[in-house]
């Protein structure tokens, strides 16, 4: 005895399974697209924070005379700073504006010819017991300090306070009040 199971299928619904088979697909797709995106924001999160541990610099032994501006800045993390002139420096102080004092904030750029107004340049870098230049030492180590001079757009009025703020570019800041 021989039994036979015949389907027949008809246009209806080969449709039918056509779109389920298609709804299904895309379904898995964003599915998959979504959690690779989430994955991806995580990782993002995570090393981003990994990079802001690991540089901390602090700031000391800020000195001004007419718009020159000295500040130390010490390495104090466990990872090298690895190209100093990518350090963001940012000044903000009061000038004599018409007999009146008016704010004033500056992004200084790095200039190595160390000449410019609104530029900053390192003078020297201190590793130790040695002095080295930028040429040279282009990095600071942990423990490491280096002195930066700025030169200011315009000269402070005196007797008043100025903030010097630097940043790396993964995200530490130090800043320090300076008198003028």
């Amino acid at each position: 005895m021989k039994i036979r199971i015949r389907f027949k299928i008809g246009s209806v619904h080969v449709a039918a399974v056509s779109v389920m088979l298609a709804a299904t697909i895309i379904t898995l797709l964003i599915l998959t697209v979504s959690s690779l995106y989430s994955y991806v924001y995580v990782l993002r999160f995570a090393i981003g924070n990994i990079r802001k541990v690991s540089a901390e610099i602090i700031i000391t032994n800020t000195s001004l005379k007419f718009n020159m501006l000295r500040a130390n800045i010490t390495n104090k993390g466990p990872s090298t700073i690895h190209d100093i002139s990518k350090l963001d420096v940012i000044v903000f102080y009061y000038v004599n504006l018409s007999n009146s004092l008016k704010p004033v904030t500056y992004i200084l750029h790095f200039n190595e010819d160390n000449t410019a107004n609104g530029t900053w340049y390192v003078y020297r870098i201190v590793a130790g017991d040695i002095v080295l230049n930028y040429t040279e030492h282009p990095y600071l180590r942990p423990g490491e300090q280096a002195e930066i001079i700025a030169l200011l757009p315009r000269e402070p009025a005196s007797g008043t306070e100025g903030l010097v703020v630097v940043s790396t570019p993964e995200g530490s800041r130090a800043e320090h009040i300076f008198e003028t």
